[in-house]
């Protein structure tokens, strides 16, 4: 199966040698480096059923139900819409179906996603698979922020560092995949710190209304902060009951992006400080409007305004 993954040629190889996977494995990295995508890629090379290698053949019909989420042996688990953290009902029930007989392939996988926002209580759940795991079950979790899972969860299952692609192939990507001019291309990728996601999410946007919404957490400059942080966070795609969770996500693209232009800028420790404060605020549940407001207000003290 083709590589998911823009470059990234040494964890390719890493994992093209292993003859089976782990039993159970932490991908770990920034968001939008393709965890997501590199899990799908596990999850095939486990359930395709022409040959056992990685990444499976991608042509059977079982690649392509992984892909499509519809395998019946994949459990697939993450943040319910409207939701900001995984259930650990969910979590308890995807560990149930994995002791169950797998349905058409050699055994079950079972894939967590944003395993950094399971509650203790959903992680203790996972414990006991983890240490005593099914012969017949793989487990992959991913996490951008491997430190909010517990030791023991860590210590259980192998990690594999995402880590981003170069800006040169992010940019070379987007222009050939995504139809961006090279100029725009090379900004985006530069802004996004390698991940393919921030970038596409940055073209999608548009990368100068992106900069604009958030020049006031730059510089304190708004005349209507409430206005400005409900326009920054308008026009999100939502599912019915998941408004709530896309725009959490869009609050946290907007605090990534104005980290990559803090670094671009330079020397600024204590606003790169205070905006990583806000994206911890931001993932323990605090509502994205507040955030955003919050850190503008900070932004203003900082300015004089």
């Amino acid at each position: 199966m083709s590589w998911p993954l823009v470059g990234r040629e040494e964890l390719r190889l890493r994992l093209a040698m292993a003859t089976r996977p782990h039993h159970a494995q932490l991908l770990t990295g920034p968001s939008g480096v393709g965890k997501r995508r590199l899990a799908r890629w596990l999850a095939r090379g486990t359930l395709c059923s022409a040959a056992w290698e990685p990444g499976g053949c991608g042509e059977c019909g079982a690649c392509r139900r992984v892909e499509a989420g519809t395998h019946a042996d994949l459990l697939l688990v993450g943040v319910a819409p409207g939701k900001t953290k995984v259930s650990v009902d969910d979590v308890r029930r995807a560990i149930g179906e994995l002791e169950l007989r797998p349905l058409e392939g050699r055994g079950r996988v079972a894939v967590f996603e944003e395993a950094d926002r399971m509650s203790a209580e959903a992680q203790n759940s996972l414990l006991k698979t983890l240490e005593e795991p099914h012969p017949d079950s793989w487990i992959v979790l991913t996490a951008a922020r491997a430190e909010a899972l517990l030791d023991t969860v860590r210590s259980r299952a192998e990690r594999v560092a995402v880590p981003p692609a170069s800006p040169a192939l992010l940019a070379a990507e987007l222009v050939a995949g995504h139809g961006a001019t090279p100029e725009l291309a090379a900004r985006a990728a530069a802004l996004a710190g390698g991940s393919f996601g921030t970038a596409l999410v940055l073209l999608e946007m548009g990368l100068e209304e992106a900069e604009l919404l958030c020049r006031p957490l730059l510089d304190g400059e708004s005349t209507e902060p409430a206005t400005w942080a409900r326009a920054a966070l308008s026009g999100v795609d939502a599912e019915e009951g998941s408004l709530r969770a896309a725009k959490v996500q869009r609050a946290r693209q907007l605090l990534d992006l104005t980290l990559a232009l803090l670094r671009e800028r330079g020397g600024q420790w204590l606003a790169m400080e205070e905006t990583l404060t806000a994206r911890e605020d931001l993932e323990v549940g605090l509502g994205p409007e507040l955030v955003l407001l919050g850190l503008y207000g900070k932004r203003c003290v900082a300015n004089g305004g």
